[in-house]
């Protein structure tokens, strides 16, 4: 499981001068654990007794535990890991069909990879000291949720890893195993080895596209909805793939925490007010709340979507704007004259009948070929030649 610490409790100056997250940053740097463990052993002595952080005191024991945070360089951990997984997994049954469906949720577009670093991004734009914790939060308990599906993917592969690493059965056995029976895994098993590939479940690599940040949080938080609700079905639907109870119940877990997800970010959005619509500027008031009815015909339906009294509703129309529709732009003098020697130069012959490889290709039976060509010969069986 991952857990994120984002601050780090600098050592120098306790009970002294204040001192900037970022000169305690450089400060404890410099000095290295051991030098700030004596700095903190000569700070303890001009501690009044009975005040925050005098000896023995709960703030001093607390900025103690601090400490024992940093690693051996000194440097503040920002990500810890704990090897132990937010949810158990138990599978039952290893089957590496099912272990290369469950990969559209570690690498796939809805997966909790781009779901970690959608919202990491998010969390380092944002200003909101609120949203920006929430963020964070979540986006580190999607790597944990990345775990815990990788986790799946690499014991339902354990069997097929082994035999494939060894070579236990007979090639064309090999062969037929991890293609029979309509299992697809074979890219998974052939080209990784069995392991946890970065791909979704036909092959396709991850890719930065997926994270789709905007950098408006009224923007980002309706896309993250959106993206935990994708996430809740495509979870539903690889529990409808099996039957193995541990699988079922880690991935209930998982499409569990996507709908507690969407509601954060739904609460996160509907305490910016106004939220919609999205950005500074104001819609055109005149097209705001129309519905043009764009097709036609048999299946045309009104609805809350396009009835008032939210929306005018109004047929299909060209220049709603009531121009002519026509597209315009200005050019210099120097542009004009150049536009119009390129317009001359490929201006087409309407009045010609070009012959065209086609027509010269062809067995004689195209239109143009037989107009060009006049009557042919019938053709004359070949005869057998005489010795």
């Amino acid at each position: 499981m991952v857990q994120v610490i984002r601050r780090a409790y600098l050592l120098g100056g306790f009970g002294r001068e204040e001192r900037s997250d970022e000169q305690r940053l450089v400060r404890r740097q410099s000095l290295g654990t051991n030098a700030a463990e004596k700095e903190l052993a000569e700070v303890r002595p001009r501690n009044r007794e009975g005040e925050a952080g005098a000896p023995g005191s709960a703030c001093m024991e607390a900025r103690r535990r601090e400490c024992n945070n940093l690693t051996s360089k000194g440097t503040p951990i920002m990500f810890s890991h704990n090897k132990r997984l937010q949810y158990t997994v138990r599978v039952n049954e290893c089957n590496p069909g099912l272990a290369n469906l469950m990969l559209e949720q570690f690498g796939g577009p809805q997966g909790e990879l781009a779901a970690a670093l959608r919202y990491f991004s998010q969390y380092l734009a944002e200003d909101d000291p609120g949203r920006k914790d929430m963020l964070i939060d979540i986006a580190t308990e999607e790597l944990s949720h990345l775990e815990v599906i990788g986790t799946i993917v690499a014991m339902l592969n354990k069997g097929a890893k082994g035999r494939i690493a060894e070579g236990a059965d007979d090639q064309a056995e090999l062969y037929r195993a991890i293609t029979g029976a309509g299992n697809d895994s074979h890219l998974t098993q052939v080209l990784y080895g069995g392991g946890v590939a970065f791909t979704n479940s036909a092959g396709v690599p991850w890719t930065a596209a997926y994270v789709d940040t905007i950098g408006d949080p009224t923007c980002d938080l309706r896309s993250n909805i959106a993206a935990e609700a994708r996430a809740k079905m495509t979870y539903e639907r690889l529990m409808n793939c099996t039957s193995d109870p541990g699988v079922r119940e880690a991935l209930g877990f998982l499409m569990t925490r996507e709908v507690s997800h969407q509601q954060s970010f739904e609460k996160a959005l509907y305490s910016i007010q106004p939220s919609f619509p999205p950005g500074k500027l104001p819609p055109m008031k005149e097209f705001e709340n129309v519905y043009f009815n764009m097709s036609t015909g048999d299946g045309d339906a009104r609805g809350p979507w396009n009835r008032e009294p939210t929306f005018a509703f109004r047929e299909a129309q060209p220049a709603v704007d009531g121009g002519d529709g026509l597209p315009q732009v200005k050019v210099s003098p120097d542009e004009a004259a150049l536009l119009r020697d390129a317009a001359a130069r490929l201006k087409s012959d309407s009045a010609s009948d070009p012959m065209t490889g086609a027509m010269l290709g062809s067995d004689g039976n195209a239109v143009g070929a037989k107009a060009r060509k006049g009557p042919q010969k019938p053709t004359q069986p070949d005869t057998p030649s005489r010795h």
